[in-house]
């Protein structure tokens, strides 16, 4: 006969301050986070409803990117941490609008 396993919630072992980071090869790589030709796309969109016929260079465009994926993955980090400093392992909306409001993005 099998044994029923009781479906207990893992806890999570160890110091949240003690274990290691993420992958530090996605924070360091050169590849973008977010595709290219639709980020492109987002931008030309958005600038066209504030002026019609502005053209971006390609350097312009990756600038704005590069810049967008930084604010995105410092955003996301800053809020797993106000999640893990509430006795949570998944960050939730809630977390994402304290760090803004911490920020001074948002109040």
């Amino acid at each position: 006969m099998r044994q029923r396993v009781s479906s207990s919630r893992k806890e999570p072992s160890g110091d949240y301050n003690t274990r290691t980071p993420p992958r530090g090869d996605v924070l360091q790589s050169n590849n973008s986070l977010i595709a290219k030709a639709p980020f492109s796309r987002l931008v030309r969109e958005v600038a066209e409803q504030h002026k019609s016929g502005l053209r971006f260079q390609a350097s312009a465009v990756a600038a704005i990117q590069e810049a967008t994926e930084s604010y995105v993955v410092s955003l996301l980090s800053d809020s797993n941490l106000a999640a893990l400093h509430s006795g949570r392992v998944t960050a939730m909306p809630r977390d994402l609008q304290l760090v803004r409001r911490l920020r001074g993005e948002r109040f």
